[in-house]
């Protein structure tokens, strides 16, 4: 196998590939769709001799903690708690799918209207290769649920997957998008069989610049709505992004890319749409190029937020896994208020200058860095006891000081808090608090609206006897107005609530 070079140019129609053995290089233009997109930076080719999962295990699934380890997840000891995934089943819309021993789906359907929608959803053997398919459906396969036959990657899950074939050439069309979302929640789409079941979770490592409206808003609304979480891949242009479909669609998990010290990788977009960063820098996945034609697809190493959101999403897989009944309300929450902290961009030590649109610093990162061990340990607390609100002042002794700073006419003893995250400096989510007597029949337009919050906690001042709470988060859409994607109402449970030591007395 040679030693070679390829990029994807992630928002032009053409990619580049550069062997570095001969010293040339050719450029190929595909025809858009409108417009070729995948979130995908630059691949590097590699020799198959290596363990790969290995590799995994010392650098990005290994245990997350400050500075030098900011940026891994966890992922090794989430997968010893978690061992029921393979009761999920992930979606997947992509393309470049191909069954091979270590990746496999268990059903799919090709959503590619120039070619006539068809149940043949793996790549035609025509398109494989650096001419058109790279195999970017099955390297975001393998970071999901990979089984390894050899030495290849590991899937963070065993969830099992369902392939929705929206890219020919890296290029799509937006409603054959929309169709695909449409098909993996179990809606009919003309002409196309029902799938058997719907999936649980859907990953879109793609992108467009466009505006969350008509067909694309209206799949993924249905999604969410009918609990099925939807995860998306930032970009790739470095930039602090606020036209991107359909990482402007509220409800959404978008995912930027993050180094292993902690720090935005240079390429990840940022901004008002991040909720959440994973590791995407250099990472080993499978494609469909051949180049040396020795009869095996290559393995190479990979940068991009394409292969950052399947973190997340094969991390939801676990979470559902250890409870099925979490809603996509409560996974958002779930990953933003568990995830790590990023590397502040003053506790650099490298010798190249940090460029601030390079650190997490000032919200960039949204909430922080994927935890995948605390994200699962949080779903089964939830699945036990239900998300809980707690005193801010729980277990303080002296609380006089609080009162000389709010005043004397907070009830200590009864006010309680809901926080995803604290100290949050992004403002991308907004939370509504709601009360009434039965939070179980009850949903926003019919429930008592107390308040809200961009601060990613909300304080309640004191709670009442026999009412019920409950909240929904609202996030920024395209223009800037914050969107609540559900009606449905997630309780909070108030019940054995933590005082400060004076209620006690």
């Amino acid at each position: 196998m040679k030693n070679s070079k390829i990029s994807l140019a992630i928002t032009l129609s053409f990619l580049s590939f550069c062997s570095m053995a001969e010293s040339k290089n050719q450029d190929v233009t595909y025809s858009a769709l409108p417009e070729p997109i995948s979130a995908f930076s630059s691949l590097v080719s590699m020799f198959s001799e290596t363990d790969y999962h290995e590799e995994q295990l010392s650098t990005y699934w290994g245990e997350q903690y400050s500075g030098a380890s900011a940026g891994k997840h966890s992922i090794q000891q989430a997968r010893e708690i978690a061992t029921n995934s393979s009761n999920v089943r992930v979606g997947i819309v992509d393309g470049g799918f191909v069954n091979t021993p270590d990746v496999q789906y268990s059903e799919g359907y090709s959503f590619i209207s120039s070619e006539g929608y068809s149940a043949i959803y793996e790549s035609p053997e025509s398109d494989r290769g650096l001419h058109c398919d790279t195999g970017h459906g099955n390297a975001v396969a393998s970071l999901i649920a990979a089984n390894p036959q050899g030495n290849g990657i590991k899937g963070v899950s065993d969830a099992t997957l369902v392939a929705a074939r929206a890219l020919k050439c890296e290029a799509l069309d937006i409603n054959d998008v929309a169709d695909a979302v449409k098909w993996l929640s179990g809606e009919p789409v003309s002409g196309v069989p029902l799938i058997s079941e719907p999936v649980d979770v859907i990953n879109m490592s793609l992108y467009w610049g466009n505006f969350c409206t008509g067909p694309i808003s209206d799949a993924i609304d249905t999604a969410l709505n009918k609990g099925i979480s939807i995860v998306t891949s930032l970009g790739n242009s470095s930039s602090n992004i606020n036209i991107a479909t359909p990482n402007d669609c509220p409800g959404v998990i978008s995912v930027g890319s993050n180094s292993l010290d902690g720090f935005k990788t240079p390429m990840s977009d940022y901004g008002v749409y991040s909720d959440i960063f994973a590791h995407g820098e250099s990472v080993t996945i499978p494609t469909l190029v051949d180049e040396d034609n020795d009869g095996e697809y290559d393995w190479v190493s990979g940068t991009g937020t394409s292969l950052a959101a399947p973190l997340v999403t094969g991390t939801i897989a676990l979470m559902l896994g250890e409870n099925p009944s979490l809603t996509p309300t409560q996974i958002n929450v779930i990953l933003k208020s568990t995830s790590g902290e990023a590397t502040a961009s003053n506790l650099y030590t490298g010798t190249e200058t940090v460029s601030s649109k390079y650190s997490c610093d000032n919200g960039v990162c949204g909430y922080g860095i994927l935890n995948s061990l605390a994200a699962v340990n949080e779903s089964i607390a939830i699945r036990d006891s239900g998300l809980a609100v707690k005193n801010p002042l729980e277990g303080e002794c002296d609380v006089q000081f609080y009162l000389d700073t709010v005043g004397n006419s907070v009830d200590i003893c009864s006010m309680a808090e809901f926080k995803i995250k604290a100290n949050v400096e992004t403002d991308n989510t907004k939370i509504e608090v709601y009360s009434g007597n039965d939070l179980s029949i009850l949903k926003a337009s019919t429930a008592t609206f107390i308040g809200e919050s961009t601060s990613g906690k909300y304080l309640l001042d004191s709670l009442s006897d026999g009412t019920k709470y409950g909240f929904r988060i609202c996030e920024k859409n395209y223009v800037g107005d914050y969107v609540c994607w559900t009606d449905e109402l997630t309780p909070l449970n108030a019940e054995n609530l933590s005082k400060p030591t004076a209620c006690n007395q």
